[in-house]
């Protein structure tokens, strides 16, 4: 990130990072988490896969769009779902919930 901002060509070496310098940053952050840009020197040889195709779309993330109940919802089915991977993963079942060979 230090290499990033001073390599930044609005830098200014003042110590500042500007709006501009902040979004650029994050912009490659986002594309390197994403997959979208490799970044070995943070990375090493981990390959991140890219998490949308070409054709996806930008959706900015907003917490204010759904309600709290609806949430809370979303989130209860979320761990259930997770506590039930869990306990097929500790019993030697699949997926599928099928009992998996050795």
């Amino acid at each position: 990130m230090r290499r990033f901002v001073q390599c930044h060509p609005e830098y200014a070496h003042d110590s500042v990072v500007t709006s501009s310098i902040a979004f650029d940053l994050l912009d490659v952050c986002a594309k390197i988490g994403e997959g979208a840009m490799p970044c070995p020197e943070l990375l090493g040889e981990v390959k991140v896969e890219p998490m949308r195709g070409q054709t996806g779309y930008q959706v900015p993330l907003k917490s204010d769009s759904v309600d709290a109940q609806k949430r809370g919802d979303l989130l209860r089915r979320y761990a259930r779902r997770s506590s039930k991977d869990s306990e097929r993963a500790c019993c030697g079942r699949g997926s599928d919930g099928n009992a998996q060979e050795a």
